[in-house]
């Protein structure tokens, strides 16, 4: 009796971070401007409880509660390889990712990158898993000392958040409608 092989996250990670972006869709490291500005928000209106997976640390303590308060499953992984096996594992209705999870805005670049993936450019046991997050809400926290965070829906299509105006829990909570 044979064992399956074990998939090589470590593999994948190696694609994602050494992608090469299109020409137009090179971005500096820093979030920058964002083609959009969200807004102040109001509590979630909806019963849409997303289950959460967290790469890199835990949420911060408030946004964490307001999430455990709201009943959404909560999943902190330390590490991008961890984080890829989670992903392929299971489905995460939201991916928060902390912007240095192993070295300088390396959460960041993460993101980015993995959002350009396409699934004809991956080994194959990897295309399912790229697919199935194309279109999942990718959240980077703010770097330490400010307040600015992203959500990435696609990979042209992402939003600055401040969480003086938007918690980052209320924008887990909206992603889907955003």
């Amino acid at each position: 009796m044979g064992t399956a092989a074990r998939p090589d996250y470590e593999g994948l990670l190696a694609l994602v971070m050494h992608k090469k972006l299109p020409e137009r869709q090179e971005l500096p490291l820093s979030l920058g401007v964002a083609p959009e500005v969200l807004p102040p928000s109001k509590p979630p209106e909806s019963t849409w409880v997303p289950s959460v997976l967290v790469i890199g640390g835990p949420l911060p303590d408030l946004d964490r509660q307001r999430l455990e308060k709201r009943g959404c499953q909560v999943e902190v992984v330390p590490d991008f390889v961890e984080g890829l096996k989670r992903m392929d594992e299971g489905r995460w209705d939201v991916v928060v990712v902390h912007p240095h999870v192993q070295a300088d805005a390396d959460g960041l670049k993460f993101v980015r990158q993995f959002k350009h993936l396409r699934p004809e450019d991956l080994p194959e046991e990897f295309k399912s898993v790229c697919s199935r997050y194309k279109h999942t809400p990718f959240v980077i926290l703010p770097v330490p000392e400010t307040s600015q965070f992203a959500i990435f829906r696609t990979s042209d299509d992402w939003t600055l958040a401040d969480v003086n105006k938007a918690s980052i829990a209320e924008a887990i909570l909206n992603a889907r409608t955003l």
